[in-house]
C-alpha cells in the first residue's frame, strides 16, 4: 500500500513539473511604469526620419498587392502597376500615419482578456514562427516549424 502511495505522489509531481506556474496566474494587463530609454539623440531621430521620407518619395516601396496598389492610388500616391511601385509624397504619408490611433484593443473570445495595444501597455504574442534558420551543415535556409521547436 504505501509503495502504491509513493508512486502516486510521484506521478502526481511529476505532472505537476510538466504545467507552467504561468497557467496558475491571473490573467492581467501589464504596463509599463518606467521612462522610454532614449537612444537617440533628437537630432538623430530627425536624421532618420528625414532619410526616410526621401526614401518614400524619391526611391519609392515594392508593394506586392494588387489592392496594396490600388489603395494608394486612390491615396494621391504615384503607383507604377507593371512593376509593383508606388512613390509616396510625404505630406501625404504622413496624414495617412496621423489618422493611426495611439491605443487600440485587441479583442479576445473572451472579452476579460482583452489587450490594451500602444501606450505604456505591454503585451506579449506569438508569431507566426522564425522567417530564416541557420546551423552548421546547410548554413541558412527558409524556417520551419520544427526550428522554433
Amino acid at each position: 500500500m504505501t509503495t502504491r502511495a509513493a508512486s502516486d505522489r510521484r506521478n502526481a509531481r511529476r505532472e505537476q513539473r510538466k504545467r507552467s506556474p504561468l497557467e496558475q496566474l491571473p490573467f492581467r494587463q501589464l504596463r509599463n511604469t518606467l521612462p522610454p530609454i532614449e537612444m537617440l539623440s533628437a537630432e538623430q531621430i530627425e536624421q532618420i526620419h528625414e532619410t526616410s521620407m526621401r526614401i518614400i518619395e524619391e526611391i519609392g516601396l515594392d508593394f506586392l498587392d494588387d489592392e496594396a496598389l490600388s489603395i494608394w492610388e486612390q491615396a494621391g500616391a504615384k503607383v507604377d502597376h507593371a512593376n509593383q511601385h508606388v512613390w509616396i509624397d510625404r505630406n501625404l504619408l504622413l496624414d495617412a500615419v496621423g489618422k493611426a490611433p495611439a491605443e487600440f484593443t485587441l479583442r479576445a473570445r473572451n472579452p476579460a482578456k482583452n489587450l490594451r495595444v500602444g501606450g505604456n501597455n505591454i503585451a506579449f504574442v506569438s508569431t507566426s514562427g522564425t522567417a530564416f534558420a541557420a546551423d552548421l551543415d546547410n548554413g541558412r535556409r527558409p524556417g520551419t516549424l520544427a526550428d522554433v521547436h
